[in-house]
C-alpha cells in the first residue's frame, strides 16, 4: 500500500512571476483611464448646470456608478487570471492525492513542490480577459431642473 501523495504551488509566486500579471494590470489600469475619462466627461455635462446641488447629486452617483463598473472589471480580470491558473494547476496535478497552496504549509519538501511546473504552464496558458468597460462621450443625463423652470417660464 502506498501513502498518499501530495503536492505544493506557490500560488502568490507564480501569479506575480506569470507574463499574465503584468497583462492583468495593463487590463486594470485600462479599466481605471475609462473610469476616470467617463467621469470627466460627466463631470463636464454637470458643471454647465446651473442647478449646483442636482449636479453634484448626479456627479456623486455617476462616480458611484462607475467605480462598481470599475470593481466588477478588476474581479473579472482576476477571475479570469485565477480560473486559468486553476486550469493549470488540475492539469498538473494528476498524479497527486492532494495539492496544497505552499502558503499555507508550515514546512514542506523541495521535492514536493510543483510551482515550476505549473508556472511553465500558467505562462503558456491563453487567459480570456473580459471586455473593458465602454468610453462614453455623450452621457445621458437628466436635464437641468433650473434650466428646465426658466424655459417654462418664457412660454
Amino acid at each position: 500500500m502506498s501513502g498518499t501523495k501530495l503536492a505544493v504551488v506557490d500560488v502568490n509566486k507564480v501569479l506575480q512571476q506569470s507574463p499574465h500579471a503584468k497583462q492583468a494590470q495593463a487590463e486594470a489600469a485600462k479599466a481605471q483611464e475609462i473610469y476616470q475619462y467617463n467621469l470627466n466627461v460627466i463631470e463636464k455635462v454637470l458643471a454647465g448646470y446651473k442647478d449646483k446641488k442636482q449636479a453634484e447629486g448626479y456627479l456623486m452617483e455617476a462616480a458611484r456608478q462607475l467605480q462598481e463598473q470599475l470593481n466588477a472589471s478588476r474581479a473579472a480580470v482576476s477571475g479570469a487570471m485565477g480560473t486559468a491558473l486553476q486550469q493549470e494547476i488540475d492539469n498538473n496535478s494528476a498524479d497527486y492525492d492532494m495539492v496544497l497552496p505552499k502558503g499555507n504549509v508550515l514546512h514542506v519538501k523541495d521535492a514536493l513542490d510543483i510551482s515550476g511546473t505549473v508556472q511553465t504552464a500558467f505562462d503558456k496558458a491563453t487567459v480570456t480577459w473580459p471586455p473593458l468597460p465602454q468610453r462614453i462621450d455623450n452621457p445621458n443625463l437628466p436635464a437641468d431642473n433650473k434650466a428646465e423652470k426658466k424655459e417654462d417660464k418664457k412660454e
